[in-house]
């Protein structure tokens, strides 16, 4: 059961990280040598289970904000 699960938690966790870590190297204005933007993308994959959900929650209160005012 806990390999199931590990199977599932890391891919997850690895594909966030490839995601934050993205859009932290196109992100022209936070520097690269930042320490605690590289700690926010390792502890925004290790705590994906919170991140995504929060994160779509975020857009989509965006979304229908922007919706609302067109």
């Amino acid at each position: 059961m806990q390999i199931s699960l590990l199977a599932i938690y890391f891919p997850i966790a690895l594909f966030t990280f490839l995601i934050l870590l993205s859009a932290f190297l196109l992100d022209s204005t936070t520097s690269r040598t930042h320490w605690q933007s590289w700690q926010i993308v390792l502890l925004g994959s290790a705590f994906w289970l919170v991140v995504i959900p929060l994160s779509a929650f975020e857009i989509a209160l965006k979304l229908n904000k922007v919706k609302n005012c067109a």
